[in-house]
């Protein structure tokens, strides 16, 4: 009996021993990285699965498809991981993020996304995945798209910082989307500095700063650095948003006649923004031209509709054209719209005391 229990440790040790054997091996040809290399891991890695395919663990089938990924064997791969993979570790992160790159590359986008999201839950040093999310929530959703890549750039390996300019970019974008400027700026000065030698980098960190600048109030550095881009028009990118922000600081440092040229030149690129028309509409009523900055107000409300921001513009065009009535109704939304703005308070105060209204009562409620 004594024999037999020996001969039984001996038979379920033996295949555990030679797996560890072959998974040893394989590590090593696994980190040598070269394609010769790697399908000589993949033989030992299955050589070691198929000896104990429980005992072997997760992060061992992570590699053989991660193997599978470099050697873009990716249908073969998905087969794999669904077939053998996951049926001896279903929740593993470490085969889970492999099967989300894997469906990335084959378009299944959304699918790839589901399951990358679970994995970056359980796994947030999953960097790759990190990245798949990113770029999936990019445009999307900035709140996670810029979690996406943050996560990327803190967990990714430091022999992939070359890549890090678009990635790092894009998070910039998606703070300046949030609302947080002092964020995409930081990340945006780091692409100037870092990549400064990549006329491309460099351009797009350039137009990055240029808006970072603008919403930070930092209005000379955005005029030096707007004015410097627009002086070469293949600078300019498709959506021509360095013009807006051009605009936009000029209009705060009261130069509104180059605020409405640089609003029009936006306009040329999109004809279709609203804020585009309020740039130009606001530059006009700077200059007392009330007429064109109804127009140009009159304007972006047909294309977007009237937010608080524009009722209150067109109230007060209207009530500087001396037409109390037609600004009475935008100034009464626009502070339904935003009760704590003491400003509106005070035009929509002002409008119901003239003299064509008289509603003193109102005026009182108004302030």
């Amino acid at each position: 009996m004594c024999a037999a229990a020996v001969f039984a440790v001996t038979a379920y040790v033996a295949p555990k021993v030679f797996a560890q054997t072959d998974v040893s091996e394989a590590d090593e040809l696994f980190d040598r990285g070269d394609p010769k290399s790697l399908k000589r891991a993949a033989k030992k890695y299955d050589a070691a699965i198929r000896k104990d395919p429980r005992g072997v663990p997760a992060g061992v089938y992570g590699k053989r498809a991660a193997i599978y990924v470099l050697l873009k064997q990716i249908d073969a791969g998905l087969q794999w991981v669904d077939t053998v993979a996951l049926k001896q570790y279903p929740d593993a992160p470490e085969i889970l993020e492999y099967k989300a790159l894997m469906l990335w590359q084959l378009g299944r986008r959304d699918e790839a996304i589901a399951i990358a999201d679970r994995v970056a839950k359980a796994k947030p040093d999953a960097f790759q995945v990190q990245l798949l999310r990113g770029n999936y929530y990019y445009g999307r959703d900035p709140a996670k798209a810029a979690d996406a890549f943050e996560a990327y750039l803190k967990y990714r390996p430091a022999s992939l910082a070359d890549g890090d300019a678009l990635p790092r970019l894009k998070l910039g974008i998606e703070y300046l989307r949030r609302g947080d400027a002092d964020a995409a700026e930081k990340h945006f000065e780091i692409v100037s500095k870092q990549f400064r030698r990549n006329p491309r980098w460099l351009l797009n960190a350039n137009n990055g700063l240029c808006a970072a600048y603008t919403r930070n109030r930092k209005f000379d550095r955005a005029i030096t650095l707007c004015e410097r881009i627009v002086e070469n028009p293949k600078q300019i990118d498709r959506t021509g948003a360095v013009w807006f922000n051009l605009g936009q600081a000029y209009l705060h440092m009261r130069q509104p006649r180059k605020a409405r040229q640089a609003g029009q030149e936006f306009l040329r690129f999109q004809p279709n923004k609203a804020k585009g028309y309020v740039l130009v509409g606001d530059a006009y009523f700077e200059e007392r031209n009330f007429e064109e900055a109804l127009r140009y107000y009159r304007q972006a409300e047909e294309r977007a509709g009237s937010d608080a921001g524009l009722l209150k513009r067109l109230g007060k065009v209207y009530r500087a054209l001396g037409q109390p009535k037609l600004a009475l109704p935008k100034l009464v939304a626009a502070a339904a719209a935003n009760p704590d703005s003491v400003d509106l308070a005070l035009e929509l105060g002002e409008t119901y005391l003239h003299p064509d209204i008289r509603e003193d009562d109102k005026a009182l409620a108004a302030v």
